[in-house]
């Protein structure tokens, strides 16, 4: 398999994902944003009075990319989790070349950082200016500038200081006066207060995104911003134990292709008025679907008209996943009251939405609820790829049972199916699916549908067995 092609960048290099051959170096980085920067905990502004602020160090969370910088063997480089690579005689890596030679910087120290784009002005960094400059391969790279927040490890082993305070003032000791690549610009607080007036110098002023509080307990949270998106409702599940109220929706937004991508589920609706108003109102404009899509919970969506326009909030949108692979969502085509599903293309894993009303001044249509407005909040590619319907393997049944049941004087029935799909290569698909039925006409609610995806088919049995362990006993017995 060739190498992917070096791009030039101004007196540097730049190499796509994939670059990186160093194993040892891409687990560390990835482990590092799995078990640290994945983990943060999303604060809104009115929830920094809930936190124990004295002692925490508060600094600017800067609108980029995570990336690494590793110094070895008397050269700096920089790597991100999925590969790339940035090198050469670039403005950033020269400074911190020549910061970590001047202060005591030896081998095999590797750094976690914003990789940024300083705004014009008053503009504060966007993410979506790192992804312009790299691939304009720009000359005129002194704007690229690197922000460290984090010592993952030092030269000969030495163990990284456990607590923050301490491992800061390493990192600030070995960058000395560094301008590109520099420590991330930081603050202890004493208080509640300290830190809102933080909020208010650094993020209400615009000059960054959020703030990153690390407390003295261990705990780092995210203050940022609570996002506001439009978008429209294309499903629902319902309460199992109360039928009559919505569960969860799935949305949608509208590409400029005219197809609907997922941006997500929300269960967060309100109280039990607005979850039996929403449910009713949404069942009166069903539609057909050739594709499903199971809940978190494993219930599956019911299908409506794209009809339907609310606004939710969220504290953040990501694009990608732990691992730093890009989060994907089908596209979707609407036509003839029928939903069919097109192509995976990446989308947002969206954290803690919550549904805040009905938009009935807004309409389904690109300037309301458009697929662009994600592009303040984080970098998504392929927003104008021209979109094709998917061609996959069938799936196969490897079992299918059903069972019975007399209950006064009506028949109950149970049934599972194990299927292997075909189609976990194309990476967004599980490899097997269990899908459980269980009808009860005495029942409220008389069907429940139960989805459960599965990696592996050993793991798929052991489920499906310990299934009929415990539903079907009591009386059931097997239809031929």
């Amino acid at each position: 398999m060739a190498k992917p092609k070096k791009e030039k960048l101004g007196k540097g290099y730049f190499y796509p994902p994939g670059f990186c051959e160093d194993d040892a170096l891409l687990q560390l980085m990835s482990r590092y944003k799995r078990a640290v920067a994945s983990r943060y905990l999303a604060v809104k502004e009115e929830g920094i009075e809930e936190l124990q602020l004295s002692g925490a160090m508060v600094s600017q969370k800067l609108d980029g990319e995570l990336w690494f910088l590793h110094w070895a063997k008397g050269e700096a480089l920089l790597y991100s989790v999925n590969g790339r690579m940035i090198g050469g005689e670039l403005p950033l890596l020269v400074d911190a070349k020549k910061a970590l030679g001047e202060n005591g910087g030896k081998e095999d120290l590797l750094f976690a950082g914003e990789l940024y784009v300083q705004g014009k002005g008053d503009d504060r960094p966007r993410v979506g200016d790192v992804s312009k400059f790299l691939s304009a391969g720009s000359d005129k790279n002194d704007k690229l500038m690197f922000a460290v927040f984090d010592l993952i490890q030092t030269q000969d082993g030495a163990p990284v200081p456990e607590i923050y305070s301490e491992k800061f003032s390493q990192i600030e000791k070995l960058l000395g006066d560094a301008k590109l690549t520099h420590p991330v610009k930081s603050r202890t607080v004493g208080n509640v207060e300290e830190c809102k007036n933080l909020y208010t110098e650094w993020v209400e002023s615009g000059l960054t995104e959020g703030l990153v509080a690390r407390l003295v307990d261990g705990r780092i949270c995210k203050i940022k911003p609570e996002i506001t998106l439009d978008a429209v409702i294309i499903g629902y599940t319902q309460k199992a134990e109360d039928a009559s109220q919505a569960r969860s929706v799935l949305l949608a937004l509208l590409r400029e292709d005219g197809e609907y991508q997922i941006l997500g589920a929300c269960g967060n609706l309100g109280g039990e008025k607005d979850r039996k108003l929403l449910l009713k109102d949404l069942g009166a404009i069903s539609a057909d679907s050739q594709w499903s899509h199971a809940s978190d919970s494993g219930a599956v969506y019911r299908f409506v008209k794209p009809e339907m326009v609310v606004e939710i909030s969220c504290s953040d949108a990501q694009s990608e996943n732990s691992a730093g692979k890009p989060v994907r969502t089908m596209v979707l085509q609407y036509a003839k009251n029928e939903w069919t599903a097109l192509q995976p293309l990446q989308g947002v894993s969206l954290l803690h939405p919550v549904l805040q009303r009905r938009r009935t001044d807004k309409e389904v249509s690109l300037s309301d609820v458009r697929f662009s407005q994600l592009d303040e909040y984080c970098l998504i590619s392929g927003q104008k790829d021209k979109v094709k319907k998917i061609s996959l393997p069938e799936s196969e049944i490897l079992v299918r049972e059903v069972y019975q049941k007399e209950s006064r004087g009506k028949t109950a029935i149970r049934k599972c199916v194990l299927v292997q799909t075909n189609k976990d290569s194309e990476g967004d698909f599980p490899a097997y699916v269990v899908h459980y039925t269980d009808y009860s006409p005495n029942r409220k609610n008389p069907l429940d549908v139960e989805v459960r995806p599965f990696g592996e088919k050993k793991m798929a049995k052991q489920d499906l067995t310990q299934w009929k362990e415990e539903k079907i006993v009591g009386g059931w017995s097997a239809v031929k």
